[in-house]
């Protein structure tokens, strides 16, 4: 089984390298391979080529062809600790930027949900919850309003956080 070299090394997530001394060398983020470029096959419809005998012989790869599915099977092991990366976060900069004081009270948000059913005996019912959200003196409030009957204000309950 033949086929291009370039699958192989997009598979893996190689990045190849012709070296001074003639090698190619194929990088990933786990594993470095070199290996003499006459390896390779020149193919006439696949270009350059690599059989599977000879991937089984590059160290680090467990390569095999399943003839049922006609498909390439790679065991690739990752290392227990991968190299981590070594960038680090930016500061955040908050030079330039105005200062805001902010007010002794605030309304975030404010939400009133009306739910309308109807009945063959045409009577209507209306069921309905208000949200508000917001601050006061440095902490912050929640307001749940559940109106059962929108209509009867007897039918309130309110919930405060």
């Amino acid at each position: 089984m033949v086929t291009t070299f370039r699958c192989y090394a997009q598979t893996l997530r190689y990045s190849a390298k012709q070296l001074p001394n003639g090698e190619l060398e194929l990088t990933s983020p786990y594993l470095l391979v070199r290996f003499n470029p006459s390896q390779l096959r020149s193919h006439p419809q696949l270009g350059r080529a690599i059989s599977i005998g000879e991937l089984q012989k590059l160290p680090g790869l467990k390569i095999s062809f399943d003839d049922l599915q006609s498909a390439v099977k790679f065991s690739y092991r990752l290392p227990k600790n991968p190299p981590q990366p070594v960038a680090k976060p930016a500061p955040v900069v908050l030079d330039g930027l105005a200062a805001i004081d902010p007010p002794s009270a605030s309304i975030s948000a404010v939400q009133q949900r009306i739910n309308l059913s109807g009945s063959a005996n045409n009577q209507l019912n209306t069921q309905g919850e208000f949200k508000a959200v917001g601050t006061i003196l440095g902490s912050s409030w929640y307001l749940r309003v559940e109106q059962p009957k929108l209509a009867n204000l007897l039918t309130w309950g309110s919930a405060m956080r």
